[in-house]
């Protein structure tokens, strides 16, 4: 259903017939000949728009489009600019203090060379004799009006009437009233004046002080910078916000941290308390004293805890309690400024990167101009604003903003904003502010995800304008012990109002700063700077943050276990979505225990305490282990080319994690333990919506998968990098890779069985995420199904892509071809059916190159004793063979689902394992490099998580292709591979956190491994063709 606010007609106006004369001609009731009408616009992308208004069909010619009554041509940015020195005076070309200051009289201009041109073009057509009338199109701002008003200079265009179209939109309509409404361009002189007077400032300001400092300091910094020549250029704008860069780095590189100790009370009763802060206030016994470093603390730990015990046990007293109502409108709406600073925020890309994905919304009509400074409305749009909300109704197919509207509708918001802080024409100087134009809809679906994004976050600012106020009850409270004050304050939301509409905006701000990327390299919020550096932060939105976040949570989970069960042998075994699984060795996991672990990991969390990472030498590191005798963190000792020794501290625990942890416990406010088979599940947020716990459906089938691998290396004792360093070490690896690879060859051989059992069974699909070894396991999977006397034959779903032409984007405007709707589903599921009724196909073949299928003659029957197999991404989306009964499929999810862990606290990534194999493979089989394979792993795994992860309970079958004894394999390998890998490029972090896991394995010789091994697929070597 379409919610609209009024209905109304829009008149057509028929531009190319109305303006056939001109404004002059009609004034002065003249009825000769008629003459011609030229449009300039600023580029040629807004000129196509004008010319479609206008009705020009003819073709594009070189720089120019005419019709009977109309010609368009346009500008390509600055045909014109300011002359330089030399062009004035040739003496002038050599840099002296005696020249300076240069301030000439007249200003001399000349045409940029690489668009001579397209000025040659516009000046034949600007001094045509049937040139009655220019219309100047350029962008409406000072910008613009510069353009053309050097144009016009140059050329010294006379006798011609100029009209000057002043437009916020480029929608029909408004392309139609700016050409109607064009007043004289002389009224827009003062405009054009303050263009010339700002490029004069500009031009006095960069030439004369750029040339006075560098004659005073060029020769002094290319000597320092080792350079033969060093110009230092001067902007009036670019030094004044370098300098203010300067200054503020300056005040943060002198800045010098102060402790001090605040006193924080907990009052109420145990099931519902608060804490308040104290201060001193007249009547403090502390009022005014040199103890104290601020009226909220103290400048010593000692005095503090002095003034906490003379407090304690006293009678806390509630001196006032205030109550109040308070309203909060929705925030003003975007101007570039703003919305660039919003998409930094949310979509971590760069102003300019902002400003050109609005500035390509703007010229496929989707918002209003974007160079602007207001943030409100003008009276005028004001007044005809439903035409946009109509538009947005109509147009914009988006889910949320569909239930925005309806909402606006069924609670009748008011759309007169008249008499609203959204509308004042006094804070308007050229523009008002950006809003969707709720137009311009058919260029929405090919725009790149990203813009769309973007787009949407401009319709919500809009659309909570009309909303309502969030209205917040307010408490504060002061309470008062032995004359000493404390106070606590807080907000209630009793109605969202605006909010509704902008909560993913408002909860973007909220998310925890995990740690940071400097210089590429991980590093813990704390780091102090000690150079210039190039910092990302890490907040739960990201990945990596949110691996810091699991990290940190598992700590304070062992942390909880120290203090009230010191003796549980702890385990963390294995990730199961959003959640990881624990057991207790020697103890029953009830709910009991349960409720005490939470209990008390959120008093930890509630503690605020800091979490710090301390480094030993191997000496101070022996000593360590030797007084405390502890597991924890000891592989890092047992490597002997490790020279320093980390341990993480919290209070008197401690543990180590092959990773980074946060700096405080307060971060870790987001976390449910729930009892999970024989142990525990401990479940967190995700980096998509980190703001609260992820609601996975439960993985019955990938737990067992995973559990019956666990018990298996957990008998053959070699379920830690520990001890299969061990295994390696006393020579009994070979049985431990003999056993594991039994493994994989009895399951494979029950896999076929089952498939056999199964009569009605005519196509096995087999899918898995990258580097899982599909291809190796569909070829041995293939053999036991002979043994069982089924032959298979194969299908490549790769043959079956839609053209070209109809193959969907990515949110980047890429080819999605990892997407479901990239695959000709209809003649897909055709040759399925033909196929299992006996008839014959004849086979496609996708060329690539062109994007098509090709016929070449290849024909296909299914024999009785056949059976095809199937290997491909979407092979468990029942779309895909959506005409295919169910009884005649069986469905195979493949992984390399790793059991191995680090250690009892630290487990190894299956994400991490396929990684390490692709890597190998890449290098082995594609030459390509790791920082290669590292840089397109990220749109893999949102491949994976979109296509493949979703559908794995569907399967039939589950096949775990992990070997416990692999990434000693691959280690020397990946280790060469990613120590090309340096500090310059981003890829750098995940090298090194790579490296430093796989540096603790000891090496296992390629021949170790047998030819048919899931493994050669990687390394190479083996029975197998690829």
């Amino acid at each position: 259903m379409i919610y609209c606010f009024i209905v109304f007609i829009q008149e057509t106006i028929d531009l190319e017939k109305q303006l056939r004369v001109s404004h002059k001609q009609k004034e002065k009731g003249m009825h000769f000949k008629l003459g011609k009408n030229v449009l300039i616009t600023e580029k040629p992308s807004v000129a196509m728009e004008f010319a479609k208004v206008l009705k020009i069909n003819t073709k594009r010619q070189n720089g120019y489009m005419e019709s009977e009554n109309w010609i368009i041509t346009w500008c390509v940015g600055h045909l014109v600019t300011m002359s330089y020195p030399e062009k004035y005076d040739e003496k002038l070309k050599f840099w002296r203090l005696d020249t300076l200051p240069f301030m000439p009289k007249e200003y001399k201009y000349e045409v940029i060379s690489n668009v001579q041109n397209q000025f040659n073009i516009i000046k034949g057509i600007l001094t045509r004799e049937d040139v009655e009338v220019i219309y100047v199109a350029t962008d409406s701002g000072r910008e613009g009006e510069y353009i053309y008003r050097l144009v016009d200079q140059a050329i010294g265009v006379k006798g011609k009437e100029k009209r000057r179209v002043w437009i916020d939109s480029q929608t029909e309509e408004e392309i139609n009233r700016g050409i109607k409404e064009a007043k004289e361009l002389s009224e827009y002189d003062s405009l054009s004046n303050s263009a010339y007077l700002r490029a004069k400032e500009d031009y006095l300001i960069g030439i004369n002080f750029s040339r006075l400092l560098s004659i005073i300091y060029g020769r002094r910094l290319a000597k320092e910078l080792e350079e033969e020549k060093v110009s230092v250029s001067v902007g009036r704008v670019m030094t004044c916000v370098l300098g203010m860069v300067v200054e503020r780095e300056r005040e943060i590189r002198n800045f010098k941290k102060t402790k001090y100790y605040k006193i924080v009370g907990t009052f109420g009763k145990e099931d519902g308390n608060f804490k308040a802060d104290w201060k001193s206030v007249e009547g403090s016994k502390m009022y005014n004293s040199l103890k104290l470093y601020n009226e909220t603390g103290f400048k010593k730990e000692n005095d503090a805890k002095d003034f906490i015990i003379s407090l304690k046990d006293k009678k806390s007293i509630v001196k006032e309690v205030k109550k109040s109502k308070q309203k909060e409108n929705a925030p003003l709406l975007f101007n570039l400024a703003e919305i660039q600073n919003e998409c930094t925020k949310r979509f971590k890309i760069k102003p300019d990167e902002t400003l050109e994905i609005i500035q390509n919304l703007y010229e496929k009509k989707l918002v209003t101009y974007p160079r602007t400074d207001a943030r409100v409305l003008s009276t005028a749009i004001a007044k005809v604003i439903t035409k946009n909300l109509n538009g947005i109704a109509k147009g914009y197919r988006d889910e949320d903003i569909q239930k925005y509207i309806k909402k606006m509708s069924e609670e009748k918001y008011s759309t007169n904003l008249l008499k609203t802080k959204y509308v004042n024409d006094s804070k308007i100087t050229d523009h008002y502010a950006i809003i969707p134009t709720g137009q311009g809809y058919e260029n929405y679906d090919a725009l790149p995800q990203l813009q769309k994004d973007v787009y949407k976050v401009i319709a919500k600012r809009f659309l909570a304008i009309f909303y309502p106020p969030a209205e917040f009850n307010k408490i504060s409270v002061t309470i008062d012990v032995e004359g000493e004050q404390f106070t606590a304050s807080g907000k209630v939301c009793i109605n969202s109002g605006y909010q509704e509409v902008l909560k993913e905006e408002i909860e973007t701000s909220k998310y925890n700063i995990m740690g940071a990327l400097v210089n590429n390299e991980y590093q813990n919020i704390e780091y102090e700077l000690k150079e210039d550096a190039h910092i990302k932060l890490l907040d739960m939105s990201d990945k990596e943050g949110m691996k810091i976040y699991r990290r940190t949570l598992i700590f304070i989970m062992g942390m909880a276990f120290s203090k009230i069960y010191p003796e549980a042998l702890l385990t963390v075994n294995y990730q199961l979505s959003h959640s990881m699984f624990c057991e207790i060795e020697n103890m029953e996991v009830t709910e009991e225990v349960i409720e005490n672990v939470t209990k008390k990991m959120k008093e930890l969390i509630l503690a605020q305490l800091p979490i710090e990472k301390k480094v030993m030498n191997r000496k101070e590191a022996q000593e360590f282990f030797d007084k405390t005798k502890t597991i924890k963190g000891k592989l890092q000792l047992d490597l002997k080319t490790n020279k320093e020794i980390k341990m993480y501290f919290c209070q008197d625990y401690y543990n180590y994690f092959y990773g980074m942890l946060a700096s405080n416990t307060k971060f870790l406010n987001l976390f449910e333990i729930v009892k999970y088979d024989n142990g525990f599940l401990i479940k967190y947020p995700s980096s998509k919506n980190p703001l609260e716990i992820a609601k996975d459906k439960e993985n019955k089938k990938l737990a067992w998968s995973l559990n019956e691998y666990d018990d298996l290396h957990k008998v053959l004792g070699v379920n830690t990098v520990y001890k299969l360093n061990k295994a390696i070490e006393e020579n009994r690896i070979k049985d431990v890779i003999m056993l594991d690879e039994a493994l994989h060859e009895k399951k494979i051989a029950l896999i076929a069985d089952e498939i056999s059992r199964r009569k009605n069974t005519k196509i096995v699909l087999i899918a898995g995420p990258s580097s899982s070894g599909k291809t190796t396991f569909a070829q041995r999977l293939g053999i036991q199904l002979k043994i069982n006397g089924l032959k298979p034959v194969t299908i490549s779903v790769d043959n079956y892509f839609v053209e070209r032409k109809d193959t969907p984007k990515d949110k980047d405007g890429n080819y999605d071809f990892e997407s479901i709707e990239a695959i000709d589903l209809n003649l897909f599921n055709d040759h399925l059916t033909k196929l299992l009724n006996g008839e014959e196909i004849e086979m496609p073949e996708f060329d690539f190159h062109v994007g098509t299928k090709r016929y070449k003659g290849k024909k296909m029957r299914l024999e009785e004793d056949q059976i095809l197999v199937i290997e491909g991404i979407h092979c468990l989306n029942d779309r895909l063979t959506a005409k295919i009964p169910k009884e005649n499929k069986f469905k195979i999810y493949i992984s390399a689902l790793t059991v191995l862990n680090m250690d009892y606290f630290n487990r190894i990534s299956t994400t991490d394992n396929r990684l390490v194999r692709r890597i190998v493979r890449d290098y082995k089989f594609r030459g390509y490099s790791a920082i290669h394979t590292l840089k397109s792993w990220a749109s893999v795994n949102r491949g994976e998580e979109q296509n493949i992860f979703p559908f794995q309970e569907e399967a039939d079958a589950m096949f775990n292709t992990s070997l416990i004894y692999e990434l000693a394999v691959l280690k020397d390998i990946a280790l060469s591979l990613l120590e090309e890998i340096t500090n310059k490029s981003p890829e750098y972090a995940e090298a090194q956190r790579l490296k430093n896991m796989l540096k603790y394995f000891e090496a296992i010789p390629e021949k170790y491994v047998p030819t048919n091994s899931l493994l050669k697929e990687f390394i190479g070597g083996g029975d197998f063709k690829y």
